[in-house]
C-alpha cells in the first residue's frame, strides 16, 4: 500500500494537464485518476509511472475536453484515496484562438506559513493561481537538490491553506531569487542547478525553452502568457551599476525564445500578451539596488524595441510583476517606454507580496502607487487579480485588481484596481 503525501496541478491546455506528487514509497507505480466527479467514479486512468527515487512523479492526462472541469485523484501501488484533501480539481483551457475570458491570480513572496491570502484566491476560482517568484525564503548556498524539495513539500504540509488551494487551482509557478539560490541570486550562484533539477522534479510546468533555463509559455484562447526564467542565465550585475553590450538576464537562447513565443502568438491571433517577470520593470539603474531589469538596461531597450516594432502593432502587451513588495502600477505604460526614441510604452502592474514585509518605496517615477502597504507580514496577505474578457463580439477588456487579506478575520479589501479597454495605441487592429 502506498500513500499520497502532497500534489498539485499545472501545464493545463485545452485537451490536458499534469499533476506532480509525492508519495511515500520509492518506485510505487502511481496512476493518475481523472472524474468527472469528487468520488472519481467511472474514471479515466493515465499511467502507470514509477515514482522516482525521491518519491516523486510526474502523471500527465490527455485526450480531455476543452474548458471542462475534471476531478483527480493519485493512485499509489494500487490505493486510492477520495478524501477531500486528496481529491484535486482543474478546468481544461478552451481551444486555441477561440474567445474566452481568463481569470489568473497572481501572487509573489511567500512563506510555508498559514494565512487567508490562499482561501481568498479560491473564493475567486481563478483559472489558475501565477506564483512569480519567492515560494519560500531559505536563500540555499549549496548545490543539494534535496533542500529544494524539502522545501516544496513544507509549503503543502506546513499551510494547510496553501494546499487546499494548490488542490483546486492549476498552478502557474517560476522561482526567483529566495526559492533559488539566495538574495540577487544569478547563474553563478552555488545552488542554482540544484533549484532547477528540484524545480523539473517536483513542479508541474509546461515545455521549457532549453534544458538549462525554465523559461514557458502558454496560451488561454486569444491570450498568451510567456513566463522567461530570470535567474537562471543572468549575468551577475556589473558593480558600478553601468550596463554593457552583451550584459543579459535571459541568456542569448532564451531572448530568442522569447522574442519567437511572443511573434509566433501574434501571428496566431492572440489580443493580448501578458509578460510574467519576477523582477521589477520599471527601475532605474544604480550602483546598489541592482536586482532589477534597469541593471540590464541594454537588454530592456533590446526587448522593448522589439515589443514595440513586432509586437504591439497587432496586440496588448502588459507585463504583471513581483518582487517589489509594493502595490504599484504604470498603467498605460507612459514612465516605462524603454524603446529607442520611444513610441513603446508598456503598462505594468506590481503584485504586493503575498506574506511579506511590504514597503513604499518606488522604483522610478510611478504613475500610480499605493502606499498603504503594511509592514506586519502577520497582518494581511496581498494578491493580484487579472482579468481579460473576450466574449467575441466587443473589444476586449483588461481589469486588474489588487486585494488585501486580513490573515486573522479573513476580511478582504480591495485595494486598487484599473479596467482598461483601450491599448495605449489608438490604431491597434482588433481581431
Amino acid at each position: 500500500m502506498g500513500t499520497l503525501t502532497w500534489f498539485w496541478s499545472g501545464a493545463v491546455t485545452p485537451d490536458g494537464f499534469t499533476v506532480a506528487a509525492k508519495v511515500d514509497t520509492n518506485g510505487a507505480a502511481c496512476r493518475l485518476v481523472v472524474s468527472a466527479n469528487s468520488g472519481l467514479t467511472s474514471p479515466t486512468y493515465f499511467g502507470p509511472v514509477a515514482a522516482d527515487s525521491d518519491g516523486f512523479v510526474k502523471l500527465p492526462a490527455t485526450g480531455l475536453d476543452p474548458l471542462t472541469s475534471y476531478y483527480y485523484g493519485v493512485e499509489v501501488a494500487g490505493s486510492l484515496s477520495v478524501a477531500a484533501d486528496k481529491v484535486g480539481t482543474v478546468k481544461t483551457f478552451p481551444s486555441p484562438g477561440s474567445a474566452a475570458s481568463l481569470i489568473m491570480a497572481v501572487g509573489n513572496c511567500s512563506t510555508a506559513n498559514a494565512a487567508k491570502w490562499p482561501d481568498a484566491i479560491r473564493a475567486k476560482n481563478p483559472h489558475l493561481f501565477a506564483h512569480i517568484g519567492d515560494l519560500h525564503y531559505h536563500d540555499y548556498s549549496t548545490n543539494d537538490a534535496s533542500q529544494f524539495r524539502t522545501a516544496y513539500g513544507e509549503v503543502h504540509t506546513t499551510s494547510t491553506e496553501q494546499a487546499a488551494l494548490y488542490r483546486s487551482t492549476a498552478l502557474a509557478y517560476m522561482f526567483d531569487d529566495h526559492d533559488s539560490g539566495g538574495d540577487d541570486a544569478d547563474r553563478t550562484f552555488m545552488a542554482m542547478s540544484a533549484a532547477r533539477s528540484a524545480y523539473q522534479q517536483c513542479v508541474p510546468h509546461w515545455p521549457l525553452d532549453t534544458a538549462g533555463v525554465l523559461g514557458q509559455a502558454f496560451t488561454y484562447g486569444r491570450v498568451g502568457v510567456i513566463m522567461p526564467d530570470l535567474r537562471s542565465a543572468a549575468d551577475p550585475f556589473i558593480a558600478d551599476g553601468l550596463d554593457v553590450p552583451g550584459h543579459t538576464m535571459l541568456g542569448t537562447t532564451q531572448k530568442q525564445w522569447l522574442k519567437d513565443t511572443a511573434t509566433d502568438m501574434r501571428d496566431a491571433g492572440c489580443h493580448h500578451i501578458l509578460l510574467l517577470s519576477s523582477r521589477m520593470w520599471h527601475c532605474e539603474r544604480s550602483s546598489t539596488i541592482k536586482d532589477h531589469w534597469g541593471s540590464y538596461a541594454l537588454e530592456r531597450t533590446e526587448i522593448a524595441d522589439f515589443l514595440r516594432d513586432s509586437i504591439m502593432p497587432k496586440a496588448r502587451v502588459r507585463m504583471i510583476q513581483g518582487d517589489g513588495h509594493q502595490i504599484s502600477y504604470d498603467r498605460f505604460g507612459l514612465a516605462s517606454d524603454y524603446a529607442t526614441g520611444g513610441g513603446g510604452p508598456l503598462p505594468n502592474f506590481v503584485s504586493a507580496p503575498l506574506a511579506q514585509t511590504g514597503t513604499t518605496a518606488v522604483g522610478g517615477p510611478w504613475p500610480d502607487m499605493e502606499a498603504d502597504i503594511p509592514g506586519a507580514v502577520t497582518t494581511d496577505g496581498r494578491y493580484s487579480l487579472v482579468t481579460v474578457t473576450d466574449d467575441g463580439v466587443n473589444p476586449p477588456v483588461f481589469d486588474w485588481k489588487s486585494y488585501k487579506v486580513n490573515n486573522t478575520t479573513g476580511v478582504e479589501t480591495l485595494f486598487r484596481q484599473h479596467t482598461d479597454p483601450m491599448y495605449q495605441r489608438a490604431s491597434i487592429a482588433l481581431r
